[in-house]
């Protein structure tokens, strides 16, 4: 025990180090000219950026660098965004069972809606509509249990089914995408009715509908049309954290590499200089930059693109 204290002792210096080195380099952008120039337009012209929101933060990725812009808000477990990145919901640490509402503008949560038992994961529609895969048990015990949907001014939830995760909604609300048991899901919300398109995890539909991105088994990820078809390969899987997540306009995709094994024994200093990398992906073409990146000991709740010209310029104004 004295060796193993006097061990962690020695390395605590060079860990403080990697940390600061870590922190320090987190605002680098690396980015093809031309993604550079498409998504600075998509930033000044419809006021679409890219964020993390975890912890107390609100973090913004504008093609100069990254930018936290909020500590006004309670602890984030999770968060969701809707299709056209206009609202937030999220599930604070406090209360696993209660959904609020953030407002991206000002950084105040609203709203309460109280979920029993408590949410696993989750995704809000453009009509406010919020999809939840509830937790069963707890503890140890805890698994994933049914997908339900609470429709706006409804009495209570619409089960979609028995078992179902990564929930995720075009912009029409008319259509909710989720995993199965492997199995990628698009079901009918009018019609009660699903169908299954491919084998896969981690999904996300386009907003407009017409895609959707989801992790394979052949180590990739791809995005294929709602039937299922036009198959395309996008970018291997391995390291990604969570799903890919598109922006309100389908033309781009932002998912996060992570390190995996940085904290295992014995730990990796040298590996810490490095980060989980925010990246941006045109879809169209595959042209794919880092846009920052957050140091390996956080966990942010999701990445989204958000749409706030308020919350874009603050990010601006921060030094």
């Amino acid at each position: 025990m004295k060796n193993r204290a006097t061990q962690l002792t020695l390395l605590l210096p060079a860990l403080v180090a990697a940390l600061c080195s870590c922190t320090r380099s987190a605002t680098r952008v690396r980015l093809p000219s031309d993604l550079q120039a498409d998504l600075r337009e998509n930033e000044s012209q419809n006021d679409v950026v890219p964020v993390a929101v975890h912890g107390t933060e609100i973090q913004v990725f504008l093609t100069t660098g990254r930018r936290a812009v909020s500590e006004r808000m309670p602890y984030v477990l999770a968060v969701s965004i809707s299709p056209d990145g206009a609202k937030c919901a999220i599930v604070g640490v406090q209360d696993r069972s209660t959904v609020s509402f953030l407002d991206v503008d000002s950084g105040s949560v609203t709203g309460g809606l109280k979920i029993s038992p408590h949410v696993w994961d989750g995704a809000i529609s453009n009509q406010g509509a919020i999809a939840v895969t509830l937790d069963e048990g707890w503890g140890e015990s805890a698994r994933e249990g049914p997908l339900v949907v609470f429709q706006p001014g409804s009495d209570g939830p619409i089960r979609v089914a028995a078992a179902g995760r990564s929930p995720s909604f075009p912009s029409d609300g008319g259509e909710l995408v989720y995993e199965d048991n492997g199995r990628i899901i698009v079901h009918s919300i009018s019609s009660k009715t699903g169908r299954a398109i491919a084998s896969g995890m981690d999904p996300s539909v386009s907003p407009d509908g017409l895609r959707i991105a989801f992790r394979s088994a052949d180590g990739y990820f791809h995005v294929v049309d709602r039937f299922g078809k036009q198959d395309k390969r996008l970018v291997r899987s391995d390291g990604i954290v969570g799903r890919l997540s598109w922006d309100p306009s389908s033309e781009y995709l932002l998912y996060l590499r992570g390190l995996l094994g940085v904290w295992e024994a014995p730990l990796d200093i040298a590996r810490l200089e490095e980060m989980k990398k925010v990246i941006a992906i045109r879809c169209r073409d595959g042209r794919a930059g880092v846009l920052g990146g957050v140091p390996g000991y956080t966990s942010p709740a999701d990445f989204a693109w958000v749409k706030s010209r308020a919350l874009r310029l603050r990010a601006a104004d921060v030094r």
